[in-house]
């Protein structure tokens, strides 16, 4: 079952948007990774999908983004969700009520851009994740993290130039789990410089 409702507004030099919505998901599917005998489970393990019963979460979405002058824009937009297990399965150690396994309660991301020129463009970047359960039991929460990048391009007639830095004070933090019941989580990457050039032809 779904359900969502919202409003938007834009004007000359500025736009906001706000989205409200509920979810209810029966039988949900999550996927699970099986230690492999004499390997690395990661690489030569097997996925096994589980049946996680009942999940419901409910929110609010915000965007909104306003021009500061005719160079500088600033964009930024929140999340809040409440996600939980509504039903309780013994297999898996799930209990009704409890948070699903890494759905942060809030989340945002807010943009800088500068843009003197149609050739030129500076973005400074930010993104939070906030603490999220860890596990099934709900016993311990991964820690909140901030991440911020700056990104820079140059248009040519024929060719962009872009140069990209994420995570540009090196911060150290968990990302994704390992699977659906969590308990372990993979290493954020860590700071990260890349150039590109696109070419038309």
């Amino acid at each position: 079952d779904n359900f969502d409702v919202g409003l938007r507004w834009n004007g000359s030099r500025a736009g906001v948007a706000v989205q409200a919505f509920a979810q209810r998901v029966a039988d949900r599917l999550g996927a699970v990774n099986l230690a492999a005998v004499g390997g690395d489970h990661y690489l030569q393990g097997a996925i096994e999908i589980l049946n996680i019963g009942s999940v419901a979460s409910r929110g609010i979405e915000l965007a909104g983004s306003i021009r500061l002058d005719d160079a500088l824009t600033a964009y930024g937009t929140y999340a809040r969700l409440d996600a939980e297990y509504k039903d309780a399965v013994q297999a898996e150690g799930i209990e009704a009520g409890r948070r699903l396994v890494n759905a942060a309660k809030h989340q945002w991301f807010g943009e800088l851009m500068w843009q003197p020129t149609a050739a030129w463009r500076l973005a400074l970047v930010a993104q939070h994740m906030g603490e999220r359960p860890a596990d099934l039991a709900n016993s311990t929460n991964v820690p909140a993290y901030t991440l911020l990048g700056i990104n820079a391009a140059y248009a040519l007639p024929r060719a962009t130039v872009q140069f990209n830095v994420s995570n540009l004070t090196n911060e150290r933090y968990l990302a994704a789990p390992d699977g659906d019941q969590g308990g372990t989580f993979f290493l954020g990457p860590a700071r990260m410089a890349s150039l590109a050039v696109r070419m038309a032809f």
